[in-house]
């Protein structure tokens, strides 16, 4: 089932744990700083309408 779910600054925890993983990041430039998360945020959160960011979440 796929659904749009707009971001929210509620989400700094999921997003910090994509950012920092070095699992997920070993092809992506490695994981990011901590430091440089609030940014990263901004960005997505102040990106425009016609801008997409997939994010998926696989839960156990």
């Amino acid at each position: 089932m796929k659904r749009n779910v707009d971001i929210q600054k509620t989400d700094y925890k999921l997003i910090k744990k994509l950012y920092t993983d070095p699992s997920i990041r070993q092809y992506l430039g490695g994981p990011r700083k901590e430091a440089t998360l609030i940014g990263v945020l901004d960005g997505i959160l102040q990106s425009d309408k016609d801008c997409w960011n997939w994010t998926s979440i696989i839960e156990n």
